[in-house]
């Protein structure tokens, strides 16, 4: 079976569309979301060898990304980073994205996050990318769309109750007791399948500190580095709009970083039966500032809002929901007294801190999933549908020009106790846009997913034939759905899905390859919230990246 993303050919006959009106590009390359240069140079940053930045908007640019390090010639990948390849026609540039191969392979069931358009199902998945960009002036096209085969071998499912579902959806959400419902589905069909998506393409102008364009690029809004709240690589990116800042802004007092979208989320083909209330529109915006007299620190907010779109299309109003009221009571009306509207919103503020004279930055991200219905509600109940993520990393410079990262970060998105007395959805689920906050039947935000704790401690040795590393991960799979389940099914404490997970990793520069491996053993508790079922998962990841002369 073959699944071409939906959108595909528009994205890439808008972009080339795009390409042909203008002579293509500027900013060069973005640097994926989850590159390991991108994790590399925030390790520099927190060990003072590479320029500051804030992390916490992102894709980065590739150029200014390689700059920030440029002025260090002892750190341990100085040779790796100088590897590009640009071909310079009077004013055109081109260049060749590195071509990459990925390997996935789960023997038990579905596991991973954080890989972008793949859905790693049991059995072997492999991810082939390639593209290039082409700049000229103000303008930069970047293509690169991704190949993606799936085994999805079978492995046992648990009984989806609703009607219309698919049997490969979701079980818990809806369930009894439990009313918001999301597209998450176990299993993608009963057959191997092919996706080709248009994957980390995009299409700008920029002109002096501002941006815009189109693009599909994963985005990643908030200081954490395992978990996001609102933006991710968790799940494909989607297409959007955006215009956006092209680097930090002097006001006076602060830098000042920002970008705000407007994009489409597609449905699964494993959700349900019918083909009402599809299409779904999403919009957000994302700040940080960085105070002069606090260097180091950086401070913002993210809001966002996603709705079905009906029939007769969004009004002009809908582009610019960042700036609706924050209270429910601004939204209530005669006809609806209690201001329920028919969108989802999820905002958070958050902050890092990056004290590179100690090697050391710690971060924060609080986000509420529910209005307060005024100033008085919120300072009572505070916590009412709240989520966060805090983290740290200590870098230490070791002998040889090595650094040894040592990261650790726990987040929390189930719901909490305010459920006793009032109405308290799950993260990325609702009621009403009922497939949630997903693409293509993955979670845009965090990979713990809805109910989902996630507690990771992991430590990776930075030198000059690469890295490598191990860390411990505990994962608790949808709490809101076990407590619901517990209480039906008379299964006391005990039935908590909890995924206990010890791994390792190496990458190892080769000439102009990058060769990588890592290895996660995982121990699946009470899975699918049935007591004593455990369920042992070994996941094997294999990647190959060739430097293009």
């Amino acid at each position: 079976m073959v699944i071409v993303s939906r959108t595909m050919r528009h994205h890439l006959a808008v972009l080339a569309l795009l390409a042909c009106a203008a002579p293509a590009a500027l900013r060069a390359q973005s640097l994926p979301v989850g590159d390991p240069l991108e994790d590399y140079v925030r390790v520099l940053s927190d060990a003072g060898r590479a320029g500051p930045g804030s992390f916490v908007i992102r894709p980065l640019g590739l150029d200014s990304a390689l700059a920030s390090v440029g002025a260090d010639s002892t750190h341990p990948w100085r040779e790796r980073v100088r590897l590009r390849s640009l071909a310079r026609y009077g004013s055109l540039t081109a260049g060749l994205a590195d071509p990459e191969m990925h390997l996935f392979e789960n023997t038990a069931y579905p596991w991973g996050t954080d890989d972008g358009a793949v859905w790693a199902g049991k059995g072997a998945t492999i991810e082939w990318t390639a593209g290039g960009f082409v700049r000229w002036g103000p303008l930069t096209l970047q293509l690169r769309p991704s190949l993606i085969w799936d085994q999805n071998a079978a492995f046992p499912l648990a009984a989806v109750n609703k009607s219309r579902r698919s049997i490969y959806g979701n079980p818990w959400h809806p369930q009894p007791g439990l009313a918001n419902s999301i597209d998450l589905p176990q299993r993608f069909g009963p057959d191997p399948f092919w996706t080709l998506d248009a994957g980390q393409s995009s299409i700008r102008a920029d002109w002096h500190w501002a941006s815009a364009g189109f693009g599909t690029e994963n985005l990643w809004w908030g200081p954490g580095i395992r978990n996001a709240i609102l933006m991710s690589n968790n799940a494909p990116g989607f297409p959007h709009a955006f215009v956006a800042t092209n680097r930090p802004v002097d006001i006076g007092f602060a830098r000042f970083e920002a970008q705000w979208i407007w994009g489409r989320l597609q449905q699964s083909k494993y959700f349900d039966t019918t083909d009402t209330l599809t299409r779904r529109f999403v919009t957000g915006a994302v700040f940080d500032i960085q105070p002069k007299a606090l260097p180091g620190l950086y401070l913002g907010a993210t809001r966002l809002f996603y709705e079905n779109i009906p029939d007769g299309g969004l009004g002009t109003k809908e582009y610019f929901l960042v700036f609706e009221g924050m209270f429910k009571a601004n939204l209530a009306t005669p006809s609806d007294p209690s201001g329920n509207d028919r969108r989802d919103q999820i905002l958070s503020v958050f902050a890092r801190w990056a004290l590179p004279a100690g090697g050391f930055e710690a971060y924060v991200e609080w986000a509420r999933n529910d209005h307060s219905w005024n100033l008085r509600d919120f300072l009572m109940e505070p916590e009412h549908s709240q989520g966060y993520t805090v983290g740290f990393q200590k870098v230490n410079a070791l002998g040889g020009g090595r650094l040894l990262r040592i990261n650790g970060e726990l987040t929390h998105l189930e719901k909490d106790l305010t459920q006793v007395l009032r109405a308290t959805p799950s993260f990325y689920a609702h009621t009403r846009v009922l497939q949630g906050f997903t693409q293509d039947g993955q979670v845009v935000g965090a990979g713990v997913g809805p109910g989902g704790d996630e507690q990771y401690l992991g430590a990776d040795l930075f030198a000059r034939w690469g890295r490598a590393g191990i860390f411990l991960q505990r994962v608790v799979n949808d709490n809101d759905a076990a407590y619901v389940w517990s209480l039906a099914h008379a299964c006391d404490f005990y039935c908590h899905d909890v995924s206990l997970t010890l791994g390792g990793s190496a990458l190892v520069f080769r000439g102009s390859f990058d060769l990588g491996a890592s290895l996660a053993y995982t121990k699946e508790l009470n899975r699918d919230l049935q007591q004593g079922n455990d369920v042992r998962n070994l996941n094997l990841r294999m990647t190959a990246r060739w430097h293009v002369p």
